[in-house]
């Protein structure tokens, strides 16, 4: 009997226990999780476990703190668990926390609400900051300090075992209004916080396979650019910085030479010209096909 276990993408895989008889294989669990961005809002993830429940993985299981868009609290039937989260990078994942009322001063509450109306959310209003600055799944506020505690995201999400896979797909956020020296940029940062999350996830799941997930091209209208960024990005520059920030994905990936680390590229799978709602988010035909490459990738995996 042949056990295949876990993978990291800017979401989560993990499986675990696995014979390799494809038919005794889809009837297993299989969990899967996923550490992401706003991409998810499209709801990619949903068209994945339709596919590998249709396929026959009847105990396919996405595990993740919430369902639906990327700033919901909430759980629905019907919908796939995950972790994405708006403009979240790698460093948010290990970093970032949103002070609970009672732990925090008036004076720093409305600091925060000053960082949220810099954000321009404005709007918003001030009793429902939280939903708009979310604070990491996988930090906590401890003694004072924040610590990354992912025994205790475990036991909120997968009853404090470890997913088969986790897949992380970030990247796009900062990345894509880079310039200049966009290699040194990204090796010492992006890439950094990368090899963080990913050592203090393994500390936990040693035994997940980590699929990382090469990011998107962006829309190929210029016009969406300039309605969402006012100039201060651009289609070219977006496409160059992104496109770059792929191959040094790859290139940190495969120099690890680890079986459970894996590189995803999706790069290709979505249409620029139709698959794209604005600049960088996808709509409904772009979420089918990342969700379609997807579970091609899965479903390969466990066999």
């Amino acid at each position: 009997m042949k056990k295949i276990s876990g993978i990291v993408f800017t979401a989560v895989f993990a499986l675990t226990g696995f014979c390799a008889d494809c038919e005794q294989a889809k009837t297993g669990k299989i969990t899967l999780a996923i550490l992401g961005d706003s991409l998810t809002n499209c709801r990619y993830q949903d068209r994945l476990m339709r596919r590998m429940h249709e396929a026959g993985y009847t105990g396919y299981t996405p595990v993740g703190t919430h369902t639906g868009f990327s700033a919901s609290d909430e759980k629905r039937p019907g919908e796939a668990a995950h972790d994405g989260f708006g403009g979240f990078t790698y460093g948010d994942f290990i970093r970032r926390f949103q002070f609970a009322e009672d732990e925090l001063m008036n004076v720093q509450k409305d600091a925060e609400y000053e960082q949220m109306k810099r954000l321009g959310v404005a709007k918003v209003e001030k009793k429902d900051w939280r939903r708009v600055l979310l604070k990491s799944p996988l930090v906590r506020f401890n003694n004072g300090k924040k610590t990354v505690d992912v025994q205790a995201w475990l036991d909120r999400v997968n009853g404090g075992k470890a997913p088969d896979f986790i897949l992380i797909q970030l990247g796009n956020n900062g990345i894509c209004s880079m310039t200049g020296d966009i290699d040194g940029r990204v090796r010492n940062g992006e890439l950094k916080d990368a090899e963080e999350l990913l050592a203090r996830l393994r500390e936990k799941c040693p035994d997940a396979v980590y699929g990382f997930v090469s990011p998107f091209p962006g829309s190929e209208r210029e016009e969406d650019f300039t309605r969402n960024y006012k100039g201060s990005i651009t289609r070219d520059g977006a496409r160059k910085s992104l496109g770059r920030f792929r191959e040094l994905l790859r290139m940190w990936v495969e120099a690890k030479k680890d079986p459970k680390v894996r590189f995803i590229d999706l790069w290709d799978k979505v249409d620029p010209a139709r698959d794209y709602e604005n600049a960088l988010h996808l709509n409904g035909r772009g979420a089918v096909h990342i969700g379609d490459a997807l579970f091609d990738w899965l479903s390969a995996a466990v066999r």
